[in-house]
């Protein structure tokens, strides 16, 4: 307790700075700061961007309707199995295991199969996409074309 201006005794915190790991607020996708003994918070960031730029405000159940809106407007499951099954590279897994990060868990199985088919398909270069070579004789006459000797 520490003696204000005034002369009353008010209570001040002391040593409660928050204590996390270090990046941790790269992993979150909303963090809000409560500011002032009122209760209002700020964002300091904010992926959704449902808070980006509006004034200080207090925490209450519309925030959170609202955060879990954001959160169940994503894809179905069926949709990013076809993404996954028509993904043709490492990359392209590397990055949708990214994109979809909440679902990591669920996701993890199918990317580590389509991983194994890329890894283990020996024909990059579907046959039919392969130009076709010409057969050349030795007196350099090609054999394949049909205009000569017309």
């Amino acid at each position: 307790m520490d003696i204000g201006s005034n002369g009353k005794s008010k209570v001040v915190k002391h040593g409660t700075k928050e204590i996390t790991s270090e990046g941790f607020e790269y992993e979150l996708s909303v963090n809000f700061e409560i500011t002032n003994e009122n209760h209002l918070c700020k964002v300091s960031k904010d992926r959704t961007n449902l808070f980006n730029g509006k004034p200080e405000f207090v925490i209450n159940s519309e925030v959170g309707k609202k955060l879990k809106s954001w959160c169940n407007q994503g894809v179905s499951i069926d949709t990013i199995k076809r993404e996954i099954e028509s993904t043709t590279t490492l990359e392209g897994l590397r990055h949708l295991y990214q994109k979809y990060g909440a679902l990591n868990e669920q996701i993890k199985p199918l990317i580590i199969d389509r991983k194994s088919e890329i890894e283990n398909n020996t024909q990059i270069i579907d046959n039919k996409n392969i130009i076709q070579t010409k057969t050349i004789q030795n007196n350099g006459i090609d054999c394949n074309d049909t205009t000569i000797g017309k």
